[in-house]
This record gives C-alpha cells, structure tokens and sequence, in this order.
C-alpha cells in the first residue's frame, strides 16, 4: 500500500493537554456534568459536536434536502424548512422554488411528509421563487412568521414577509403586508458609509435572513449581502416587518454601523485559503446564551456562486452586543466545520459543498445542536448533518480532527511514521476530517506510532481509565496497537495496556481499560501501525473515572 503523500511535520517532543484531574467533585460539580453542555463549555473547549444523524435524499423522499434548510423547534417538536423545486423554468432559464416544512416528533429520527409553506404563486412578489428563509413563532400573538427570500419573473432578489396563525407551521403561510418588505439594497445602502468595511461597494440582495430573537418590541434579524464579488453580514431590527420599519446603522438602538462579519473575519482561519484569500461571510445564524451571542456562518472563498474548487468552511464567533462591528473568534480555532477537498468534479471539489449552518437548542432537553449541509456526488452522504454538543471528558486534546489540523499530536521520528488529516468526508464516521497514517515502510519498525501524552493527578491513583477510538485501514487488513503508557515524574514507563487490533476497511468502534498505577504522572495514548497499510484514526479518546 503507497505511504500517505503528505506528510505532516509535526512538532518534535511531546505536546500536552492543559489540564490536571481535581478531587472529587462536589453535588455542584456534578449537578452542572448532568446538566446539556452548552455553548459557553464548548468556547472554553469542555464541549464537542458530536454526530448525531444524516437525513439523505433518500431518507427523505427529496432530491438535496440541504438546499435552504434551517431547524426550528418549539415543545417536543423539531420543524426542518428546505426548498422545493417546481415545474418548469422561470423567463431566466432559473428554477422555479418554494419552501416546504416537514415535522418530527422524536429529535430528527423520523419526519412526516412535507406540507407546503409557499409556492411560486402567479403575480406575487415570489412568483419565481421563494426560498433560504427563517421562521420564528410569536407566542404573544400565536403565530409563525417568515421572512425569506423572493423573486419576481423578470426581477431580482428581494425580501419578503409571510405569517400562519396556530401552533403548527405545517400548512401555508401568506400576509396581507405589501411585498417585498425589503428591496435589493435598501439596508445594506443605509449601513455601508463611505469609513466602513462595507464602504465604497453598493451591496445588495439582502438574503438568508435569520430571525434570531425578539425583545418583547423588536424582532432582531441578520442577513447577508454581496457587491457582487464579497459577502457580508449584517444586523436589522423592526417591529412588524412590514416595509419601511427596518432600523439599521443606529449603534445607539443596538444596531451594527458597518457589517458584523466579512472577509477580514475568516483571514486567520487554519485553512490554506485560493490565491486572493477569503471573500466574506455567506449564509449563517445568531443564536443567544446568556451575556452572548454566537453565530455560525459560512466563509468561501473564489467566488459566491458554488465555484468548483473552491473552499467553503464554517466559522463561529460570539459577541456581547448585537451593536458590535469585531466578533471574537472561536478560541479553538476556525474552521470548526472544514469544506471538503474530495476530487469530485472533474478533479476538483464541489462548489460550496458545506453549506447552510444552523445552531438550535431542543427546548425539551436543553441540548444545543448544529446542522449543515453536505454536498457529495455520493446519494447516501449527500444530505444534511446534524451533531448534538456533549461534555467532553475526554483528556486527548482535538481526538476527535473535527477542525481540520492535528494539534496536540506528535509522531515517532525514529518509526519514520507518515501522517496525513484526509478532509474526506465520505470516507470519515462522522463527517468531519480524520487522521490517516501508516509506518512509511514496506515492514513497521516497532518505534512507528503516533501519540500523545496527558499529565494526570497523583490522586487519581487506582481509578479505572478508559481508551479507544474509530479505526479501519485504507482497503486490505492490517494489525494495529492502540496502547496507554503510564509514565512516572521520571518519564519512566511503569506500565502498559495494550491491544492488538486486526482492523479491516470499514470504521469500527474499539474501546479497553486500564487501572492508574501509584507514581503516574503522565498518561501516553499511542497507536502503532504493525502492517504497512495506511490507518484512519477518528474520535480517539482517553478519560479518567472521576
């Protein structure tokens, strides 16, 4: 089996997670690991997206279920908007769409049968197309309401206001309200002055609206917009959403002066960006946890329009003020979702392959969720993917690859081991990059490895500690050792447990356990490679009983 073509130097000596077991924990302590993990755990790096599901076009009964899709729940209930294409053309040659609604009862693991929220109807302002919306329900008044996207035949794109009255969105919505609501333009010309990011370009199509809260007079709404060759995202409130009642560009009343994300914003991701760098923002969503707000928003680059080749990543930032211009980036490191680099479009990746971000909570259990869709010319991968935020005991820092790079992880310089972070998703568990390496030789050395050490609490002694991880090879079967070494203040090996696994190409889970010995003072998880095949390594982990 060829080596992994890319090998990744990654830094000599040993690497460690900040972090030393405590005593046992208090009812307070515990209490809160019982409680769902939220957004605040995840920015100090104790929570992780963990794959849930994927609704496929097969599952569903539709042809790309990505496009235009946003979660909203309410109750028990989960309600997933998406597009729907009609018959026929419009004078463009562009296709005819409209939004449909599917409901489930058990957190995404079935759906009913879509109802139709809007048709491209005849003389509307939507008669071409209505689509990459958001709805929200208004307890006070008892009703959904939706702000999307519309354009007329022979028009461009504009905003547009619909509402339904009861409990359920399952059904069609329409307004008495003059439509559109927003033209092209119309809030980006207010917001872009001559000093700001946005300055000096007419922005327009104002587009992928998410209504993100409302403060019992407001409803607060982001969007995005484009001069045409850069994205941008802005801030919008009002009360009614009929035309003319947008506030922009007043920081006083709590509204951005400039847009919230653009180009600048996506510079510092660990992704090696096409020649001419990042563009902007593109579709996204604002959800609010206590003193903050989080938004996660696409950032591609090359162009706007699903270029192939491209790169289309997913970022996510915070703020305490819906009024600020300078979001604080995700301290992990973006992108924590990574476009795929899989060569399938005459040897280059699909356009905007990751697409359509949505945060939202289940208002029955608390739980925090992220959904996105994935484009692949794969039908049982192309779809949508939802991951639900957990606790993260785990004391291997990035085991999981999620973000794309392999920080914490060293190799055996002596083995000569390759090593690689494939972004493929259809080869991947979950979805997300993984690693894959093998010893670099025709027969393994037995110095090969890849590891990673952890610094553990002398009273955590005679604790149970478990380890394991997702692992295959690359085609035929191979021997791999997924190993713990207790080492004492010395770096002395005091004990080993050791598996040898026989692993085939498919992913499967392996798990074992250990007992801490009296004097660890580091725990060294590592894997060795016994045969010449190239191994993929994902959701490693290594926790410690508390």
């Amino acid at each position: 089996m060829n080596p992994v073509a890319k090998i990744v130097a990654l830094a000599a000596g040993v690497l460690v997670v900040a972090a030393v077991l405590a005593l046992l924990p208090s009812d307070e302590e515990t209490s809160r690991r019982e409680a769902p993990a939220t957004l605040a755990d995840y920015w100090r790096g104790d929570a992780r997206w963990a794959f849930e599901r994927k609704l496929t076009g097969p599952q569903l009964g539709q042809e790309g279920p990505q496009s235009g899709a946003h979660m909203e729940t309410m109750g028990d209930r989960w309600y997933l908007f998406n597009r729907v294409y009609r018959p026929g053309t419009c004078p463009d040659g562009e296709p005819r769409m409209g939004v449909q609604v599917r409901e489930s009862a058990d957190r995404g693991a079935t759906w009913s049968p879509p109802a139709i929220v809007l048709e491209p109807t005849p003389g509307s302002a939507w008669s071409c197309a209505a689509t990459d919306g958001d709805a929200f329900y208004d307890e006070a008044r008892g009703k959904w309401l939706y702000l999307f996207q519309c354009r007329a035949e022979g028009g461009g794109w504009n905003g547009c206001y619909v509402e339904r009255g009861g409990p359920t969105p399952m059904g069609t919505f329409a307004t008495d309200l003059e439509n559109p609501v927003i033209r092209s333009g119309e809030l980006w010309g207010a917001i872009c002055d001559a000093n700001d990011d946005c300055g000096q370009r007419t922005v327009f199509e104002e587009g992928t609206f998410n209504i993100f809260d409302y403060d019992g007079r407001y409803f607060w709404i982001s969007f995005h917009g484009s001069d045409g060759v850069h994205g941008y995202r802005g801030i919008a409130k009002s009360r009614d959403f009929r035309r003319g009642s947008y506030v922009v560009d007043r920081p006083a009343e709590g509204v951005p002066a400039d847009a919230i994300l653009d180009a600048a914003d996506s510079m510092g991701f660990q992704e090696q960006w096409a020649p001419g760098g990042p563009i902007g923002a593109g579709a996204g969503t604002i959800v609010r946890e206590g003193d903050h707000l989080y938004t996660l928003n696409e950032f591609p680059d090359i162009s706007l329009r699903c270029t192939d080749g491209q790169n289309w990543d997913l970022g996510m930032f915070r703020s305490t003020s819906t009024a600020s211009v300078r979001w604080e980036p995700f301290p992990g490191g973006n992108p924590i979702v990574a476009s795929s680099r899989a060569p399938e479009a005459n040897g280059q990746p699909l356009g905007c392959n990751v697409l359509y971000p949505t945060l939202f909570r289940d208002p029955s259990t608390g739980a925090w969720y992220l959904m996105h869709g994935r484009a692949t010319t794969d039908p049982s991968n192309h779809g949508l993917y939802i991951y639900r935020l957990v606790r993260d005991a785990n004391l291997l820092e990035n085991g999981d690859f999620a973000r794309g790079n392999t920080r914490g992880w060293t190799y055996s310089p002596v083995g000569g081991t390759n090593v690689d972070l494939p972004r493929l998703p259809n080869g991947s568990p979950d979805g997300t990059p993984y690693l894959a390496f093998n010893c670099g030789a025709p027969g393994c050395g037995p110095d090969a490895s890849v590891f990673q050490d952890v610094p553990i609490n002398r009273r955590v002694s005679g604790r149970r500690f478990d380890y394991g991880g997702t692992l295959r090879t690359d085609g035929s079967e191979g021997t791999l050792t997924m190993a713990v070494h207790q080492l004492d203040a010395a770096g002395v090996v005091i004990q080993t447990d050791a598996q040898d696994l026989r692993l085939g190409p498919g992913f499967v889970d392996h798990a074992a356990t250990g007992s801490v010995r009296p004097g660890a003072r580091r725990l060294r998880y590592q894997l060795y490679p016994k045969t010449p095949q190239t191994f993929a390594a994902d959701n490693l982990f290594l926790s410690v009983a508390r």
